[in-house]
């Protein structure tokens, strides 16, 4: 099993250079040239639904049990156990499966959601972001994605926020994907914004620049929505780091032009 594991990371090692950080992809020609496909809008969050029986689904009888077949529901089996027991490599590239797959995937929810306690903050926040890409918990998803705001690494606060604006706008990912899933449906998620402003606004005022420069650019890309933020937006135009303020000036025109 440890050598299927290694080879399923090598050829979904691709995922790992996928664009994460919102701020750059902004920054990017299709950003930037307004040539970008418009992403689906959900502008309210999914019903809950029902999380389904934690009993790992069993392999369909004559399915290859050793090879995970992208996009393959009878793979869910595999890829569960990949979650569960592989390497971290191996574990991000099943939560990519898993939200390339949306709500077929849903047996594996159980399995994602004992990923919201993992030890570590990025896979904490990758199941997160997995649920809410497959429009399932997601108010267990909100809750940590609120909680890494408040992570005790800078480095995985700022990665909080970024992902939050990710959710509320992802952008365009342009590309060949040779080996791994593909990347989940282009779906703009105003309510993610929403439900999680008043938790952006306290982490403006964050120790580390970092932290509060990516804030600044995920209320902007929240826009008309993070009107609530625009005190806390005006007070942060005298930060004394130039980065932010820069971030916190483009914030304050999209929020309020």
């Amino acid at each position: 099993m440890a050598r299927l594991a290694v080879l399923y990371a090598a050829l979904c090692f691709l995922l790992m250079f996928l664009p994460t950080d919102r701020s750059e992809a902004r920054r990017g020609p299709a950003a930037d040239s307004g040539e970008q496909t418009p992403a689906a809008i959900q502008l309210i969050e999914p019903p809950e639904s029902p999380v389904p029986d934690r009993d790992e689904p069993q392999l369909v009888q004559g399915a290859e049990s050793e090879w995970v077949r992208s996009g393959d529901p009878e793979s869910i089996p595999l890829l569960i156990r990949y979650l569960r027991n592989g390497q971290e490599v191996t574990r991000r590239a099943a939560l990519a499966e898993f939200a390339s797959m949306g709500t077929k995937a849903r047996p594996a929810v159980p399995a994602i959601l004992d990923v919201l306690h993992d030890p570590k903050s990025y896979m904490r926040v990758r199941a997160a972001t997995t649920l809410i890409e497959m429009d399932v918990q997601s108010k267990a998803a909100l809750a940590t994605l609120r909680q890494e705001l408040k992570a005790e690494d800078a480095a995985d606060r700022a990665s909080a926020a970024s992902v939050i604006g990710y959710l509320v706008d992802p952008p365009e990912i342009l590309g060949t994907f040779c080996w791994g899933p593909g990347p989940p449906p282009r779906v703009a998620r105003p309510w993610v914004g929403k439900r999680t402003l008043p938790a952006l606004v306290a982490a403006l005022g964050d120790p580390n620049a970092k932290v509060r420069t990516e804030v600044a650019n995920t209320l902007g890309i929240i826009g008309h929505d993070a009107a609530r933020a625009v005190p806390a937006l005006r007070k942060a135009v005298k930060d004394p780091d130039v980065a932010v303020r820069e971030a916190v000036a483009r914030a304050i025109r999209k929020v309020k032009p």
